[in-house]
């Protein structure tokens, strides 16, 4: 099945998968982008499918959490804004687009209050090991090379972007990977390192390798006990 956008085409053989966490439920969806690849692929067409298909992840993400609404505005800083009662975020690499949709529960949330949702789609290899330095600083740095899967410059660097998108705070400054530092929990989590916001602020970071590429997941958040939310 596929979608026009003008003249362009992108596949929607979409992929959903919908987890509980934090009081809520949240939605991925990774669909791929059918556009011209190859010196004659112009650069507009390109731009162009991969916003239609991020569009399209997004709209699948939130379907699929019971929220039926067309594509979204865009905030000042062009993230997307969600729908009331929602947080998303949306990232493309060609060929795929990825988006993720939170909502909560149909009460209020008891345990946490969340702030922030970020993903992020990197091809593996984006960032070679030689250039590990550009994305980690030297206090992270121990950590994350003892940490099995975390040595990963590529994986390093999308897990801070999908952190930055996530942290309002973050969000409102210019991104600095080695300032965004992250804290291995363990091969598939991480904590990101909070910007100037709530004193109990906590960024969870997880990221999964498919396909040839990086995608990272993270909710930021606050909780009086957060190690209930880690179980």
């Amino acid at each position: 099945m596929t979608a026009d956008c003008g003249t362009l085409h992108f596949e929607e053989a979409a992929r959903v998968t919908v987890v509980p966490y934090a009081d809520g439920l949240i939605a991925l969806c990774t669909t791929a982008i059918a556009a011209p690849e190859g010196p004659e692929a112009r650069a507009r067409e390109r731009r162009q499918a991969e916003h239609a298909a991020g569009q399209y992840a997004l709209i699948t993400s939130l379907a699929a959490l019971g929220v039926h609404a067309g594509p979204p505005d865009r905030r000042p800083d062009g993230s997307p804004r969600p729908p009331p009662g929602t947080l998303v975020s949306i990232s493309h690499r060609f060929p795929y687009a990825v988006a993720a949709a939170w909502k909560a529960h149909g009460r209020p949330p008891q345990h946490c209050r969340i702030l922030g949702v970020g993903v992020d789609i990197e091809q593996e290899g984006t960032i070679p090991e030689n250039a590990v330095h550009l994305v980690c600083s030297p206090v992270e740095r121990p950590g994350l090379c003892a940490t099995p899967g975390w040595a990963d410059p590529t994986r390093v660097f999308s897990g801070k972007e999908a952190a930055y998108k996530a942290d309002p705070q973050w969000r409102s400054q210019r991104f600095a990977p080695r300032r965004l530092r992250l804290r291995p929990l363990g091969p598939r989590l991480a904590l990101a390192h909070s910007a100037a916001g709530p004193a109990d602020a906590t960024s969870v970071v997880a990221s999964r390798q498919v396909g040839g590429y990086w995608i990272s997941l993270c909710i930021t958040l606050t909780a009086a006990r957060p190690s209930r939310l880690y179980r």
